[in-house]
């Protein structure tokens, strides 16, 4: 693990060339690298982490079976969380959790051969205790500013609670809530209920 440096600044082509050899994926925050997976230490600092956990991991392979089932026969593609996401507008790269496009994929290449997608319908976003507030806040704002933007989807790791936020027009989102397992939630043009989302997540 190491501390995460937000002095050391990089350009684009750097960060690129050096996230398709890293040993663990970091995100790029207008100049900054920032690791996908971090926690606090005994001393306050933030640090990188190997991977996420059981119940984060859990509820992205139930979304990606889902939404892949569902999706199987139409022509949107689903992304996996090993998926770079370019945010043009705020600088960023970034590793949302799931991905889906519904329309050609765009890419952003580099030399080093990783391409991010450009062009995403919906994203999704499983929360955690280090990532919830930037995930509502800051990664918001950038993902709203994306043209083929539609549908914001996230999913609690901590709580059976998923949140969908659906773009209305260009002013306008519509966020619904839903937490008992019997309710609904529309995901794009899929519907599942939260158990079945949240099946298997939460073992004693």
């Amino acid at each position: 693990m190491k501390n995460i440096d937000s002095t050391n600044h990089i350009s684009v082509e750097e960060y690129l060339r050096n996230e398709a050899v890293a040993s663990y994926k970091s995100e790029y925050r207008n100049g900054i690298v920032v690791p996908v997976h971090r926690t606090v230490n005994e001393h306050g600092e933030m640090v990188a982490m190997a991977g996420a956990q059981p119940a984060h991991n859990r509820l992205v392979t139930r979304l990606l079976r889902l939404l892949e089932g569902c999706l199987e026969t139409t022509d949107c593609l689903v992304f996996a969380s090993d998926q770079l996401v370019h945010l043009p507008e705020c600088n960023q790269f970034v590793y949302p959790d799931v991905s889906i496009v519904c329309k050609k994929p765009e890419y952003v290449k580099s030399p080093g051969g990783l391409d991010a997608l450009v062009n995403p319908s919906i994203i999704v976003e499983v929360l955690s205790k280090s990532t919830g507030d930037y995930d509502r806040g800051e990664k918001f704002r950038c993902y709203r500013m994306i043209p083929s933007f539609e549908q914001y989807v996230l999913v609690d790791s901590v709580e059976r609670q998923v949140e969908t936020i659906t773009k209305q027009d260009d002013k306008h989102w519509l966020m619904a809530l839903a937490r008992q397992a019997n309710e609904k939630v529309k995901i794009g043009s899929c519907e599942f209920e939260v158990g079945a989302i949240y099946k298997k997540v939460f073992l004693e």
